[in-house]
């Protein structure tokens, strides 16, 4: 099946592995040409989002930034979490090709790559670009469920903005999702890690009037990043069919991520954000992740970058968890072959 809009990607991570020890992420990531896939990565070249919103250019580059991390850094193996990546079947989906002029329709085309990803019944890994474009890939997703859809974000800001002269922007795509996709509720949307000192109080008094759940950075850090989580996944997955996880890197701190569109001084940790990104993958009702804001042109010897890479091998150690855990409920289900 062809994915449309998308092109092969600048930077190919993939290397043929030379023998089994040794393996490495890049020996795992071939491009996708018809194989069974269980996640993939896709890359979207755009900040018109961010430049559209008076944001600072580059992270149109972030897609290629990271995979050249990935090409570089990271074992098949983790053993902390004593997983196996050569269980999965991983592939590269290559970059979206945006619309040059249009972010409207740049969102279009990434709503129907990633509609085509999910019918692979694939998980998608969406590279950004601007926070705006999660709004096209979790349109994707509520298009293809038929039930609820609840997610969270990690991100220091709301991102519910209205949009400019009715032009989205990377400022916008959580009011898009909750104001045009009808089986994303507000009750199931819960933003981690806001920043009290960038956040407008009629933002605040949207998500609020939305019934959304909001973890402060102050909060986060008090209850622990994983209780945290723990119940963002409660409130989102209630009754819901399926589930995204967003990560904007502005929700580190600008001494672990300098290179993204709007820093902080004050954010998560690398422990924190990887702590996130690992049980997003261990989550069976997941079935989108992205990490978006990625600016190599104010990176720092490629620490951004690098945060990213590592964020998407444990997402990867999560899918793994998860497989291996499916594997064991279907082996000894009443009646299956395994339970025999």
């Amino acid at each position: 099946m062809k994915i449309p809009h998308v092109q092969p990607a600048k930077i190919q991570i993939y290397e043929k592995p030379v023998g089994h020890a040794d393996m490495r992420i890049r020996n795992l990531l071939p491009p996708y040409e018809g194989q069974p896939v269980f996640a993939g990565l896709l890359g979207v070249p755009s900040d018109a989002g961010v430049v559209q919103g008076g944001g600072r250019a580059g992270a149109a580059e972030g897609p290629s930034a990271i995979r050249l991390q990935l090409k570089r850094y990271g074992t098949a193996y983790n053993f902390e979490q004593n997983v196996d990546l050569t269980t999965l079947s991983l592939a590269d989906f290559g970059d979206l090709v945006p619309d040059e002029k249009s972010v409207e329709q740049t969102h279009a085309r990434l709503t129907a790559a990633v509609e085509a990803i999910l019918g692979l019944g694939a998980v998608p890994i969406v590279l950004g670009g601007g926070h705006d474009l999660t709004f096209g890939g979790v349109r994707a997703l509520a298009q293809q469920t038929e039930g609820t859809v609840g997610g969270w974000t990690l991100d220091a800001h709301f991102d519910v903005r209205e949009a400019v002269n009715g032009i989205p922007t990377s400022g916008t795509p959580f009011r898009n999702i909750l104001e045009k996709l009808g089986n994303v509720p507000g009750d199931h949307f819960i933003e981690i890690g806001g920043n009290g000192l960038v956040n407008a109080k009629e933002h605040f008094d949207y998500l609020i009037g939305k019934k959304a759940r909001i973890f402060s950075l102050a909060e986060t850090r008090r209850k622990g990043i994983g209780a945290v989580i723990e119940k963002a996944f409660q409130i989102a997955g209630h009754g819901a069919e399926k589930m995204f996880c967003s990560v904007d890197l502005d929700s580190v701190a600008q001494a672990f991520a300098p290179g993204v569109s709007a820093p902080s001084s004050d954010g998560f940790t690398p422990e924190e954000v990887s702590l996130a990104a690992y049980f997003a993958g261990t989550h069976r009702k997941v079935a989108y992740f992205d990490i978006m804001e990625m600016n190599p042109v104010f990176d720092q010897e490629g620490r951004t970058a690098r945060l990213s890479a590592a964020l998407i091998l444990h997402f990867f150690a999560g899918l793994a968890k998860r497989k291996d855990a499916e594997k064991k409920v279907i082996g000894f289900a009443p009646g299956s072959v395994g339970g025999e």
